[in-house]
């Protein structure tokens, strides 16, 4: 197996973990019980599987010079979004990991707030990468190969990928606003 179909699978399994991750700490927060070891767990498995892809991911564009490859640039405009919202992701993790831990501690004021923003962009870049990248994951694969049945589930992805961005803000906001502002 190459390194690009390696790389579609372990996105898939990431997929996977992302959602059972998002919906566990959705109704954890709603029913404002947070579980640390459960949190972690997914967290770390998640966390771990994502640098794997992301060293994958850069062997596959840059070693692999698949990144001169690139046809027709001014098309590929995925292709883009996909690599800002991975460099995001990279940049925000830390924070994201570290999010709870610094509000607890955290008087509200300004950096309670700026803290609320970036964890914020990073719900957004995480679903925008998934919405954007699956369906190249799934022609990597080779389990994709139609271009109408790319679009459907491009379309279905963006759908799933914002009800959970939309709720992942709002609910971490109000959860935080609920557990910490008092």
């Amino acid at each position: 197996m190459n390194t690009y179909k390696a790389n579609g699978y372990i996105s898939l399994f990431i997929v996977v973990i992302l959602f059972v991750h998002s919906i566990y700490e959705l109704i954890t927060y709603i029913l404002l019980y947070y579980n640390p070891l459960a949190t972690k767990i997914f967290g770390y498995l998640l966390g771990g599987v994502v640098v794997i892809h992301g060293v994958l991911s850069v062997i596959n564009v840059y070693v692999k010079n698949d990144s001169k490859k690139i046809r027709y640039k001014k098309l590929n405009m995925k292709t883009y979004l996909q690599r800002i919202s991975a460099f995001c992701l990279v940049v925000l993790l830390p924070l994201h990991i570290m999010a709870f831990g610094i509000l607890q501690s955290t008087a509200f004021g300004t950096i309670y707030v700026i803290l609320e923003v970036l964890n914020s962009l990073f719900y957004v870049a995480v679903y925008v990468h998934v919405a954007i990248s699956f369906s190249k994951c799934l022609i990597t694969i080779g389990v994709l190969e139609d271009e109408k049945k790319m679009i459907i589930i491009d379309r279905v992805l963006i759908v799933i990928c914002s009800m959970l961005c939309i709720a992942s803000v709002v609910v971490s906001v109000l959860t935080h606003i609920t557990m910490f502002s008092m």
